[in-house]
C-alpha cells in the first residue's frame, strides 16, 4: 500500500518462509510483483495460490489482470467470467469485465458489466462515470446513424459501413 514494493516482497517472502502453503500471501505476492511489472513471476505465485484454492477470488481477479497486462483479452474475460459464477456479488468482478469489454471493442456489453456493478455500488461515483461516458458514446454513435440515414440511398447497413470506416457526419 505505501508504493515500497522490495520491502513488500521481502516481507511476503519471510511470511512464505513460514508457511508456504499461505494462498493469502502468495496472492499479495503475486499483485506486488505485477505492479513491479514481473508478470511472469507473479503469474508462478498465482499458479500456486490457485493450486492450493482454486476458487480463490483475489488469485482469479489478478490472473485477469495480468492476462489484460499481455493483451490476451479472451483469456481474461473467460477468468472474469468465472469470478463472477463464483461471486455474481462482486463489484470489482464486474467492473474488470467491463474494462476488459471495453477494449475488445464491445461498449454494449460492458455497459451491461458496469450497470450491474452499479446496482451493487450505486454510490460509486468512479462506476457512474464509466456508464455515463459509454451512454453518451452510444448517443453519439446513434445521432451519426441517424444523420446518415437521411442521405439518400443510404440505408442501415451502409450507415453502419460508413460509421465504422470513420465517417461521422454528413
Amino acid at each position: 500500500a505505501s508504493g515500497n514494493v522490495e520491502e513488500s516482497l521481502h516481507l511476503l517472502d519471510q511470511v512464505l518462509k513460514l508457511e508456504p502453503e499461505n494462498a493469502n500471501a502468495l496472492v499479495a505476492k503475486a499483485a506486488a510483483l505485477r505492479r513491479a511489472g514481473r508478470l511472469d513471476d507473479a503469474a508462478e505465485c498465482l499458479d500456486h495460490a490457485i493450486a492450493l484454492k482454486p476458487d480463490h477470488g483475489g488469485a482469479l481477479l489478478i490472473r485477469g489482470r495480468i492476462l489484460e497486462d499481455r493483451g490476451l483479452l479472451d483469456d481474461a474475460l473467460n477468468t472474469y467470467d468465472r469470478l463472477l459464477e463464483l461471486d455474481p456479488a462482486d463489484t470489482d468482478s464486474w467492473v474488470a469485465q467491463g474494462n476488459v469489454l471495453v477494449k475488445m471493442g464491445r461498449p454494449e456489453d460492458a455497459l451491461r458489466s458496469y450497470k450491474e456493478a452499479l446496482t451493487i455500488s450505486p454510490d460509486d461515483e468512479d462506476l457512474q462515470a464509466r456508464v455515463g461516458g459509454l451512454d453518451s458514446a452510444r448517443a453519439q454513435h446513434d445521432q451519426v446513424i441517424r444523420e446518415l440515414l437521411q442521405i439518400k440511398g443510404i440505408g442501415p447497413a451502409r450507415a453502419k459501413a460508413l460509421q465504422d470506416a470513420g465517417f461521422v457526419t454528413q
